[in-house]
């Protein structure tokens, strides 16, 4: 087999999700599948009080701040 050949299908097969290939191996395509995740309870008693899991995952970004005895120090995730 040619080189160009080989390095076409290799990246092929290395750009397919290994779910899909697996799943298209079986020959079933299975995108509406649902994941559940089952957090710990202190995460969900805080997820809770923060309005749920639903409007957690809306949130863009997160502000906190770290108590420091220099100043507080601000923070913020994208």
């Amino acid at each position: 087999m040619n080189i160009p050949v080989t390095l076409s299908l290799l990246f092929i097969v290395s750009c397919q999700s290994p779910e899909r290939v697996q799943n298209s191996q079986k020959g079933i395509m299975d995108e509406d599948r649902v994941v559940v995740v089952e957090y710990p309870d202190e995460l969900r008693k805080v997820l809770e009080k923060h309005g749920g899991l639903d409007v957690w995952k809306k949130m863009q970004s997160l502000t906190f701040e770290i108590v420091k005895e220099s100043g507080n120090e601000a923070r913020q995730t994208c």
